[in-house]
């Protein structure tokens, strides 16, 4: 069983796939319970978050040791900043829970709201937080979405 439990906290933790992959793992392949496939998932996901917001620091300070790799990052960020500041001024840390709470690759999950709480800097602490919550809110939705999709099946069957 541990076994399980750590194929789907892996496949919570990585990129892309996340919850919207381990969770319907867990139900569907693995029959685990509800509560324990949303919160292994939920843990592997925001770990995703974590260590984006811890480590991006870390990659940003050795890419600044090369000059070409630093200006690109810059303008990378600069443009990142420009075009989105307007959107996390509105939303304000709303933003990080939202990306968080979207079941859509790329465009949300854990990764997306660590990147952008990394970008605009706020306290580490609230931006878990506000990822850990979201990322609740995503499981909740996949698992209706899940539990709709069922229903649907069984009702043209």
């Amino acid at each position: 069983m541990l076994a399980i439990y750590l194929k789907i906290l892996f496949l919570a933790f990585a990129p892309v796939v996340e919850m919207r992959g381990s969770i319907p793992l867990a139900l569907l392949q693995y029959n685990l319970p509800l509560l324990a496939a949303m919160t292994i998932s939920i843990i592997g996901a925001w770990l995703g978050g974590l260590i984006t917001i811890l480590l991006l620091g870390q990659i940003e300070k050795l890419i600044d040791f090369i000059p070409f790799l630093k200006k690109i990052k810059e303008k990378i960020f600069l443009y990142t900043r420009q075009k989105h500041e307007k959107n996390f001024r509105r939303l304000g840390l709303g933003l990080i829970f939202l990306l968080a709470a979207v079941p859509i690759p790329i465009i949300g999950g854990s990764y997306t709201a660590g990147l952008v709480a990394y970008l605009f800097n706020p306290k580490k602490s609230t931006s878990l937080f506000l990822i850990f919550l979201g990322l609740i809110i995503q499981a909740v939705l996949i698992v209706l979405s899940l539990k709709i999709g069922k229903q649907l099946t069984l009702s043209y069957v």
